[in-house]
């Protein structure tokens, strides 16, 4: 049995983040573990990503078939040294480095591209070691009645 184009979509999109090890042209290595859903990491689990799906909305259907407005939702964290906003900067460029690839589809299973739709620097309440990041990507697509793998 097919797996939902969702799922398929938020794992190949998840799998490009597995890239960001640190090694040329990378950063840092918020790839070293990455999961699919949202959660929160100790500091020795760091560096760490966790991508998830907002919550999704039609946009426009007509028959069978409707277009979904969704966005992909990663969150990236890391541990700081003396300056915290150079880290979080290093983890938003590699991510844009790791998401923006030719395959602006995904296979053709999300409409026009995925699409940068903005991003956030957040420092935990005690502004201690950790600082992370939160970037959000377009991946509107189809959405076919009764059958969530096309």
């Amino acid at each position: 049995m097919s797996e939902p184009k969702l799922l398929s979509i938020v794992k190949t999109l998840s799998d490009r983040l597995k890239v960001i090890d640190g090694s040329d042209p990378y950063y840092t290595a918020i790839g070293s573990t990455v999961v699919r859903g949202k959660r929160q990491f100790s500091e020795s689990e760091l560096p760490a990503c966790a991508c998830y799906l907002a919550p999704r909305s039609v946009e426009d259907g007509k028959g069978d078939q409707q277009k979904i407005n969704a966005q992909l939702i990663i969150e990236a964290h890391h541990t700081v040294g003396d300056h915290p906003e150079d880290t979080a900067i290093y983890m938003l460029a590699d991510i844009q480095r790791a998401m923006e690839l030719a395959d602006e589809t995904v296979g053709g299973k999300v409409l026009n591209r995925v699409d940068f739709a903005g991003d956030a620097i957040t420092y935990p309440e005690d502004a201690g070691k950790t600082v992370a990041v939160q970037v959000a990507y377009d991946i509107d697509h189809i959405r076919t009645y009764a059958d969530p793998t096309k």
